[in-house]
C-alpha cells in the first residue's frame, strides 16, 4: 500500500513538474511577443465610426459629445454586429483608450465635454454598467477557455478514437459537437495563438479598468473629457462584440463535457478502478 501512494505521489510531482514547465515556456514566450507588442513604433488604433472631430468650434463640440452621449432612438442596422463570432477587425491589442497625453493623441481628447446634468446623469449609468461588463465578460471567457482546454486532454480524445475505431458512439452528434469546441486549437500555432490572445485580453482589461477609474473620478467632479465619452462608447462596443460569442460557446462546451461523461461512463469507471 505504501509503495503504491509512493508511485501515486511521483506521479502527480512528475505531472505537476511538466505542467510546471509548460507554462513557464509559454510565458517567456508570450512575454517576449508582448514586449516586442509595446515597443515597436505603431500609431494609435482609431476605430471606424468613432473618429474624434477635428478641433471644432466650441459649441459645436458640445453638441457632437452631447449627441455621443445621448441613447439613439433606434439603432441602424449597419452598426449591429453581423455575427456572434468575436471580431478580428477590433481586437483587445487595437482597442484605443482615447486618453489625453498618449502619444500621438488628439488634441481634442483633453477638451471638456459641457454635459447637461442629464446627460451627465447618462453617462454616470454607461460608466456603471461598462464597469459590471468588464469582470463579467472577462469572467466568462475565462470559464470558456478553461472548459475548452479540459476537453483536450488526451485521456477524452483517447476515448473519442478508441469509440471511432470500435462499436461507435450511442450519442451521434458528440464527435462532431466536441470539434465544433476544439477545432481553433486543433494545431500548436492555434493553441498558441488563443493562449496568446487570452493574455493579452487580461493586459488590456487591466488597462481598461485603470482608465475608467479615472473617468468615474471626472464624472463625479463634473469635469468630463471628449477622450473619456469616446473611450465609453468604443469600449462598450467591444465589450458588446466578445460576449455573445462566449455566451453561445460555453453551454455548448459544457453540454459536450456532460455529455462525453454519459458516453464514457463505463470506461471512466473502469480505469478509476485499475488506477486504485
Amino acid at each position: 500500500m505504501d509503495r503504491i501512494s509512493f508511485q501515486q505521489f511521483a506521479d502527480i510531482g512528475r505531472r505537476a513538474l511538466a505542467s510546471t514547465t509548460r507554462r513557464l515556456a509559454f510565458s517567456a514566450i508570450v512575454g517576449i511577443v508582448l514586449l516586442c507588442f509595446l515597443f515597436w513604433p505603431k500609431s494609435t488604433p482609431k476605430l471606424k465610426g468613432v473618429e474624434p472631430p477635428k478641433d471644432p468650434p466650441k459649441k459645436q463640440l458640445a453638441e457632437v459629445v452631447s449627441a455621443e452621449v445621448a441613447p439613439a432612438a433606434k439603432p441602424a442596422a449597419a452598426t449591429q454586429p453581423a455575427s456572434t463570432q468575436p471580431v478580428t477587425a477590433q481586437r483587445a491589442a487595437d482597442l484605443p483608450l482615447f486618453a489625453p497625453g498618449e502619444q500621438d493623441s488628439d488634441p481634442s481628447w483633453s477638451k471638456p465635454a459641457e454635459l447637461k446634468a442629464e446627460d451627465l446623469q447618462r453617462l454616470a449609468r454607461q460608466v456603471d454598467k461598462l464597469g459590471r461588463d468588464i469582470p463579467a465578460t472577462a469572467q466568462l471567457e475565462a470559464q470558456c477557455n478553461a472548459a475548452v482546454e479540459n476537453l483536450m486532454n488526451g485521456q477524452l480524445v483517447g476515448l473519442l478514437w478508441s469509440r471511432l475505431l470500435g462499436k461507435g458512439f450511442h450519442d451521434a452528434n458528440l464527435p462532431l459537437d466536441w470539434y465544433e469546441c476544439v477545432k481553433d486549437r486543433n494545431s500548436i500555432l492555434g493553441n498558441l495563438t488563443n493562449m496568446a490572445e487570452a493574455f493579452t485580453n487580461q493586459m488590456v482589461q487591466v488597462a481598461i479598468s485603470m482608465r475608467l477609474q479615472t473617468v468615474q473620478v471626472r464624472v463625479i467632479g463634473g469635469r468630463v473629457l471628449v477622450g473619456d465619452i469616446l473611450f465609453v462608447k468604443s469600449t462598450q462596443a467591444y465589450i458588446d462584440q466578445r460576449r455573445p460569442y462566449y455566451e453561445r460557446l460555453l453551454p455548448l462546451v459544457q453540454s459536450v463535457t456532460q455529455r462525453a461523461a454519459n458516453e464514457f461512463r463505463a470506461e471512466l469507471s473502469q480505469q478509476q478502478r485499475g488506477g486504485n
